[in-house]
């Protein structure tokens, strides 16, 4: 590192407490190295508790669990450490290496027909925050090299503008690379049947209308569109992966 300037931090923390223990310790280093700036990849999951139905870079955060305290905790340290700090709160990556939809492809290939279709009336057109794993590249490369941040800033970055970031379409693109029955005619049952569902697994429901801002990061020159082409292309991936049994 030394003749360096910038650091991407992709190390991500998982409720034990170590991640920011282990920043504390580094945090003097930072500076003895030089480096001025850091683009740190954090999470929108930090807001996991929050009200808001629009979530923008000035909503509250509102940490629920170990896992989501750590990420604000982690984003304090860093902006504390750095005279230029990008904090940059990602949603759910996908792409090559990635975990996020790996899940829903192994239920597309084995789940019975009713199974898939409960699902599809639960979460309906519910946006998945996704973002794809190109996008997230593109972005760190982004504000390591090309933005100015005189003060440390906050970014949002999923992909929700899309119209096509919802369940449904995730669902659809799955079973058309799967050949599993399309699942477009099952009707969706009202928001409140998915709240109900979630509280009774212990799990927050008022982000069952969420939406997260791309204003920001369009501002800033970062334009976050492809989506569904990410998409439709990671579902093949997945497809052939799981023909030789690798999800």
């Amino acid at each position: 590192m030394v003749g360096a300037n910038v650091l991407i931090n992709l190390l991500r923390p998982d409720g034990q407490g170590w991640y920011v223990d282990l920043l504390q310790r580094l945090s003097p280093t930072f500076g003895e190295l030089g480096l001025r700036r850091c683009v740190h990849a954090s999470s929108i999951d930090v807001y996991a508790g929050s009200a808001e139905s629009l979530i923008d870079e000035e909503t509250p955060v509102r940490p629920l669990s170990p896992y989501e305290k750590e990420h604000c905790e982690a984003e304090r340290i860093i902006a504390d450490s750095f005279p230029e700090a990008a904090i940059l709160r990602l949603g759910a990556v996908f792409g090559r290496g990635g975990r996020n939809v790996t899940s829903f492809a192994r239920e597309m290939a084995h789940a019975s027909f009713p199974r898939l279709a409960l699902r599809r009336a639960l979460y309906g057109k519910r946006r998945m925050h996704l973002v794809s794993v190109g996008l997230v590249a593109r972005a760190l490369a982004h504000f390591a090299l090309k933005v100015r941040v005189d003060v440390p800033t906050v970014v949002l970055l999923t992909q929700d503008d899309d119209p096509d970031n919802n369940f449904a379409f995730l669902q659809d693109t799955l079973a058309e690379r799967f050949g599993r029955h399309s699942l477009c005619n099952v009707p969706a049952l009202p928001p409140a049947a998915l709240r109900l569902a979630l509280r009774l697994r212990g799990l927050p429901s008022q982000a069952v209308n969420r939406r997260f801002s791309a204003q920001k990061i369009r501002g800033l020159g970062l334009t976050p569109d492809g989506f569904g082409e990410a998409l439709r292309a990671y579902a093949r991936m997945l497809a052939v992966d799981s023909e030789g049994h690798r999800i």
